[in-house]
Parts: structure tokens; sequence; C-alpha cells
């Protein structure tokens, strides 16, 4: 199906644009500009990818019982939403601890972990949910009875 297919590749869209802009924001802002900030960028984005595919499988089956995508949306965000939410706030509290770590590596890694987390749930809270929105209209509007 068409859509199915649609919909994973906003998914990968969303972790990669996820993934460009953490490596722009690490190297413009010569943050931890280092081989362990590429290998964390690369680990992480699988974060973000468990995130958004959380969020769309939920609003796809939120979308048959509601009228319309925003409420479908309301709904998806409403469950999973708050369990995503949950999740990646413990996860950045744990990594953030082993920000302060006395071992450099550790602490180095902790810091970019919490940050890495931090920004996926973002992504998947706030970014995912537009590009849905955006992906439900356009196919409302290609389908031959719409």
């Amino acid at each position: 199906d068409g859509k199915v297919v649609f919909q994973h590749g906003v998914e990968y869209l969303n972790s990669c644009l996820f993934s460009l802009f953490q490596c722009h924001f690490l190297h413009k802002g010569d943050i931890f500009a280092d081989q362990l900030a590429g290998d964390l960028i690369v680990e992480h984005q699988h974060v973000g990818i468990d995130y958004s595919i959380h969020m769309t499988q939920r609003f796809r089956q939120e979308l048959p019982m509601h009228t319309d995508a925003v409420s479908a949306l309301r709904s998806a965000a409403g469950g999973t939403g708050l369990a995503l939410f949950g999740s990646a706030a413990s996860s950045v509290a744990g990594f953030a601890v082993l920000g302060m770590a006395p071992m450099p590596l550790f602490a180095t890694y902790g810091v970019i972990s919490a940050v890495m987390v931090l920004m996926a749930g973002l992504a998947a809270l706030l970014v995912l949910p537009a590009m849905l929105l955006l992906v439900a209209r356009l196919s409302r509007t290609s389908s031959p009875t719409g």
C-alpha cells in the first residue's frame, strides 16, 4: 500500500532530519566535535526511529476511529505521546547523572546521550505530529473519494 510506505518514509525522514540537525548543531557550536559524538549520533538515531514508529503506528490505529486526523492525533498524543515523554524524560535524567561522572569519557557520553534522547523525544512529539497531519491531508486530497 502506497500510504503505508509514505508514512514509514515520514518516520525515517523525521529521524534523518533530526540527525542532520544534531550534526550541524554540534559542529557549529564546536561542542564535543570528535569521533565519540559522531558515533553517539548514529547510535541514538535509532531512539528517534523507535519513538517515531510508536507515534506513527498509534496514529494509524486511531485514524479509522475518528472523523478527522486532528482528533486522531490528539488521541494518539494523549496516550502514546505521554508514554514517550515519560520514557524520554527518564532516559535523559539517567544520562544526565552519568554526565557527572569523574571520568571525562563517561561524562561526555552522558551529556551527549542526554541531549540526543531529549532531541529525539522532542522531534517525535513536536515535529512528527505535524508531518503526520500533512501526510493525512495530502492522502485525503489525493484519494479518489476525497
